[in-house]
């Protein structure tokens, strides 16, 4: 294929510098939907570079020395945090596969400071059986993004670890998000997902696109010089992505508190409504996961005749051999959340299935069911 373009003693022209350059193409999760091509160009991987992978998070100053990619190049995370650990004379480690065992083998032999990952990640290497074995003295910070962290697994973290946990929240499209730092108090990575980066403008919309009060659930906007360029080949998927002002629409639901911090909601398409209320999974799966018999749990869906829609929990039990059943759940959350939102059915799995960026694919379980 590459014989036709071989010039022998040919010497490449070097490229002059433009920051408008298209340099990657950053697939996004494809949780919600088919994944879709993020264009990213030298002038937003400069701005990550500079926020994101300087130790502009307060973290220690020596975190970028070796460091682990736990999904492929075509996402968003490994690709634009490359050029920054480059620059810092960090080594990137990739493997053909992630899993929870290659990636404690990693941290301990390459003496990795951090331990960065979705929390579908960071929760599989804290309950794998060989856990224990492994000498992760070297671990200084835990770093987890790309999706909810719930208080439990943050707790446990910290717990096991003896680190300090941060939380950061973004989408593909907008690149660079918000984000607890470590000098922030615990709560807020158990409350919320931090504050907007420098540089980053955060905005609660309406379907309108009206500015929210704190306290008001809307979309999250996002708006930095960091945001993507549009999507490949795709005009019209890029235009409905961007409010008029060039704030990205995340598609995810939140609210901000009067500190300036962000909470999220869940998606818009994850929201159900029954009986006429609306039920975000994320608020219910948040609470029921800091019971002490649940892996892994995700609230999903189903008709129902009465109600329109009920939630059903999917949960993977701590203990196989003994579940908590449904009245346990619904009496354990019932402090926390309006019994509308408590599930109507409950579903015992061994596993969860995931996604090839492994999240929890909600799809695959709606068809499930």
């Amino acid at each position: 294929m590459l014989a036709g373009l071989r010039v022998l003693g040919g010497v490449v022209a070097p490229l002059a510098e433009d920051l408008d350059r298209p340099i990657c193409i950053v697939f996004t999760s494809g949780t919600t939907g088919t994944p879709k091509g993020a264009v990213f160009c030298g002038r937003q991987l400069q701005f990550i570079c500079q926020v994101d992978t300087q130790h502009k998070w307060n973290s220690p100053q020596d975190l970028g020395l070796h460091s682990s990619a736990g999904t492929s190049l075509t996402h968003l995370g490994p690709m634009t945090k490359l050029l920054g650990n480059l620059h810092s004379g960090g080594t990137s480690h990739l493997m053909k596969k992630w899993t929870a065992l290659g990636g404690l083998e990693a941290v301990e032999q390459f003496r990795m400071p951090v331990i960065a990952g979705i929390p579908t990640q960071l929760a599989l290497m804290l309950h794998h059986d060989s856990f224990d074995q492994f000498d992760l003295s070297c671990v200084q910070a835990v770093i987890v993004g790309g999706g909810p962290a719930t208080p439990a697994l943050i707790t446990e973290a910290r717990e096991r670890l003896g680190v300090p946990v941060a939380v950061r929240y973004s989408c593909t499209e907008a690149g660079i998000g918000v984000g607890t730092s470590f000098q922030d108090p615990p709560e807020d990575a158990l409350e919320s997902v931090g504050r907007p980066h420098l540089g980053v403008e955060l905005t609660i919309r309406s379907e309108t696109g009206e500015l929210l009060a704190p306290g008001k659930i809307g979309e999250i906007t996002l708006k930095s010089p960091a945001v993507m360029s549009g999507y490949y080949k795709d005009p019209a998927a890029s235009s409905a992505a961007f409010w008029p002002d060039g704030a990205v629409r995340t598609g995810d639901l939140g609210h901000l508190d009067t500190a300036g911090r962000l909470h999220l909601v869940g998606r818009s398409k994850e929201m159900y409504i029954r009986g006429g209320n609306n039920v975000y999974p994320m608020e219910v799966e948040s609470v029921l996961s800091q019971h002490g018999g649940v892996a892994q749990l995700v609230i999903v869906p189903r008709p129902d005749p009465t109600m329109g829609e009920v939630g059903v929990a999917v949960l993977v039990p701590s203990d196989p051999l003994n579940p908590p059943t449904l009245e346990e759940l619904r009496g354990f959350a019932a402090e926390q959340i309006a019994p509308f939102k408590l599930p109507s059915e409950l579903v015992l799995r061994d596993s969860l299935p995931l996604t090839p960026m492994e999240k929890i694919d909600r799809n695959a379980i709606r068809e499930e069911l």
